[in-house]
């Protein structure tokens, strides 16, 4: 797949599935994208596109919940801000995955199934 679609598929996930209160981490977002492990090209994607797309960056973390940043930074204090501002707390750094990630049921074009769980990401066929 090239990197074309792969840019229209995660502006596609960021803008109209994301929804306001929920996060996502890099991997994730690169698997629902269909990018398999690409979780740092979609890290340096978000950060070179958010602004221009008008993207929700900050709902995006990395694995985990942890802040991209360290609080105690200029970015970091954005982040949490930003967050803080869609009722997300943030403890130490971090944003507690088991109340606010997105966990997303899709279908894909072929067919596919794909849900999130906390321990990872599943496909399964759709048997229709």
């Amino acid at each position: 797949m090239n990197q074309a679609i792969w840019h229209y598929r995660l502006s596609e996930l960021m803008l109209k599935h994301l929804p306001y209160g929920r996060v996502t981490c890099y991997g994730q977002l690169a698997r629902l994208a269909g990018m398999g492990h690409q979780a740092r090209w979609v890290g340096r994607w978000v950060g070179q596109n958010s602004t221009e797309l008008a993207l929700p960056w900050f709902r995006v973390l990395r694995s985990g919940g942890q802040l991209p940043f360290s609080h105690d930074s200029a970015e970091g204090q954005d982040f949490i801000h930003h967050l803080q501002e869609e009722n997300i707390v943030v403890r130490k750094n971090h944003v507690d995955w088991r109340t606010y990630a997105w966990l997303p049921n899709i279908v894909d074009e072929e067919g596919w199934l794909m849900w999130a769980e906390h321990s990872g990401f599943y496909s399964l066929k759709n048997p229709y």
